[in-house]
């Protein structure tokens, strides 16, 4: 049992005096107000990606053709192929990048990175400012 249903059942216990339940509703309230902080601030490891992240829509913004796997990423980035894949995948749920997959010779399947037409045309000028600023 998870502690948010241990608060929901001692909620929804009417046997239970009216005190402990609205201690359990406080404290599920003070709890959900905690995790809503937390999800609002970038983690450690998305900090740490920020340049990387930044990079890479730089390239797409000077290039909009451009298609890319992690591995031909990682190099350029320093990073390893795991680490660029992630970052990659990052975009692509941000909507940033679209993911699909090419057949290479010798190879296989890879998953390959393109520019999302719709939001590289919105998020072409931040991206640019963002450049300036950094120089």
């Amino acid at each position: 049992m998870t502690n948010r249903e241990f608060f929901n059942a001692i909620i929804a216990n009417e046997a239970i005096s009216e005190e402990v339940r609205a201690h359990a509703k406080a404290a599920l309230a003070k709890w959900d107000e905690a995790l809503k902080k937390r999800a609002a601030k970038p983690s450690k490891a998305q900090e740490a990606n920020k340049p990387f992240v930044e990079a890479i829509k730089r390239a797409f913004a000077e290039n909009p053709k451009l298609v890319v796997t992690a591995s031909t990423v990682a190099p350029s980035l320093n990073v390893s192929v795991q680490r660029a894949s992630a970052i990659l995948r990052g975009l692509a749920d941000a909507g940033f990048l679209k993911r699909g997959e090419a057949k290479i010779p010798k190879k296989g399947k890879v998953v390959i990175y393109q520019a999302n037409a719709v939001v590289e045309m919105e998020n072409a000028e931040s991206v640019d400012e963002t450049a300036e600023e950094a120089e």
